[in-house]
């Protein structure tokens, strides 16, 4: 029994040892990642769900029924580079919505709730570094009004 509770940490140790060295993730293997997750599904028309600006790239989403992946995604974000993130709005209870933007102009919007609240992710691919700034620019100001 020893053994086996030996090997599980050091198979958890490793895993996280990996997870905290590479931080050179690009934020569409992020999101590919997070498809992964069990409870995430694909859905068709983002345009369905959230008003975003034309310009930002192709869109593709996943949403989970609530925020139970929060730690899985969160290990996830953390391999990104420092300083990908472009845009945090996170309230007082921990629920944030958050942009990371990679070197190829591919931005990632993610929405993580508190217990049943959904969990959102939103790849854009293809999109104007101009019109990204500009998003980001605009947001970032709104939140600070």
């Amino acid at each position: 029994m020893k053994r086996i509770i030996s090997l599980t940490v050091s198979l958890l140790g490793c895993i996280i040892i990996s997870f905290a060295e590479n931080n050179n993730r690009s934020v569409e293997d992020i999101f590919n990642f997070a498809s992964q997750i069990e409870g995430f599904q694909e859905l068709e028309n983002v345009k369905d769900y959230y008003d975003f600006p034309n310009g930002l790239g192709k869109a593709k989403m996943i949403i989970h029924g609530n925020a139970e992946p929060r730690e899985e995604v969160l290990a996830l974000l953390a391999q990104l580079p420092d300083g990908s993130m472009v845009y945090d709005d996170t309230d007082e209870r921990g629920r944030f919505d958050r942009f990371f933007l990679d070197e190829a102009n591919n931005l990632l919007y993610v929405h993580i709730g508190i217990n049943g609240n959904d969990s959102v992710l939103i790849l854009f691919k293809g999109g104007k570094r101009k019109n990204i700034d500009k998003f980001i620019n605009r947001i970032t100001s709104e939140q600070q009004d």
